[in-house]
């Protein structure tokens, strides 16, 4: 690991004794969520413009958005219910499948549980992912040498990647391998990576990087940079919300309400 991507996990590291502190304080859970789900489904939805341009009419585009969210939504709410799982149930071929099922059963049905078996591309990114029946095979040797690093974000970062680059789904593969990925951290107890529309462009060429060159370092700096960005906003949501009152003050509290006034300061 070098210097700078040290660097970078010891800076998510110092900021998560403070995000925990404000979580675990929140009297309504709801409201994070909530805001989460819009921020972190901004990326990869489908624009009533595009729609139009696909020639679908009014009908059918609110059809497609509603469900959209909706499906975010209960994707999300399942990723929660597994953050309090054990590794093997997180990294397994049945959650990978819940999760795609979940974001595109408005649209697939129950196909939406099946790996995509045709040839499959990423639309502007030399990237060219492997035939069909090799992708169970794939899956299970991922998941396996994920489960052997020995850091939950490097873990989540490797999982999003390979995910990405195998596109075992007919679509929302990159929606499909964030959720996993944040899972994965949420598990660990960091905030989920956000990464906005406007970081699309970078974010793929972040994950071309590492495909082509088969070096990680771009890679992880500019996912590490997103999630400290995350972990940030999280913090400044988090920290205006309703909270329940501590009685006293425990090391973990202590430490972030120094960190909190250093930050203001």
């Amino acid at each position: 690991m070098s210097p700078e991507i040290a660097q970078k996990i010891n800076k998510i590291l110092s900021q998560k004794q403070a995000y925990q502190s404000f979580y675990v304080r929140q009297i309504d859970k709801k409201n994070y969520h909530d805001w989460l789900k819009n921020r972190l489904n901004q990326l990869g939805r489908i624009t009533p413009e595009r729609l139009k341009r696909m020639g679908a009419d009014n009908e059918r585009i609110d059809f497609i958005m509603k469900s959209e969210v909706q499906n975010y939504s209960d994707a999300f709410e399942l990723a929660i219910s597994y953050k309090d799982k054990d590794l093997d149930a997180l990294f397994s071929e049945n959650y990978l499948k819940r999760v795609h099922y979940e974001l595109q059963k408005s649209f697939l049905g129950y196909e939406a549980l099946s790996y995509r078996d045709n040839r499959a591309f990423m639309p502007g990114a030399e990237i060219v992912p492997c035939n069909p029946q090799r992708i169970p095979a794939e899956i299970a040797r991922l998941f396996y040498e994920v489960s052997q690093l020995d850091s939950p974000i490097l873990q989540a970062l490797e999982l999003h990647h390979r995910i990405v680059v195998t596109q075992p789904f007919c679509d929302a593969n990159k929606r499909t391998a964030r959720l996993m990925m944040n899972t994965c951290l949420m598990r660990a107890e960091f905030a989920p990576i956000i990464i906005p529309p406007e970081s699309r462009a970078p974010y793929v060429r972040a994950i071309e990087s590492y495909y082509l060159n088969k070096q990680s370092e771009n890679y992880h700096a500019f996912m590490l940079d997103k999630m400290a960005q995350s972990q940030e906003e999280a913090i400044n949501f988090l920290k205006v919300q309703p909270m329940k009152q501590s009685t006293h003050h425990s090391p973990l509290s202590v430490c972030a309400f120094k960190q909190e006034k250093e930050h203001e300061d």
